[in-house]
């Protein structure tokens, strides 16, 4: 019985740092996706075959330099 725990309480965090690192790959929330995986490892499946996101990520994470390139493009 203890093993059966460590094993899916591995399984839960490798699926969490996957998730995490896949998402922010496919300009997903890492966070959200991260959480998602460790409490329902399927979930992992279903981020694979989502699309890479093409919206404009939040200002928040934005870099400095993608913040003066949008306001060059603004004011030109």
């Amino acid at each position: 019985m203890p093993q059966t725990i460590v094993i899916i309480g591995i399984t839960s965090l490798i699926c969490a740092f996957i998730g995490y690192f896949v998402a922010r790959g496919k300009n997903r929330s890492g966070d959200v996706w991260g959480f998602a995986c460790f409490i329902f490892p399927p979930l992992l499946i279903v981020l694979f075959f989502l699309p890479k996101n093409t919206e404009v990520k939040p200002a928040a994470e934005l870099s400095e330099k993608d913040i003066r390139r949008i306001r060059e493009d603004l004011w030109d």
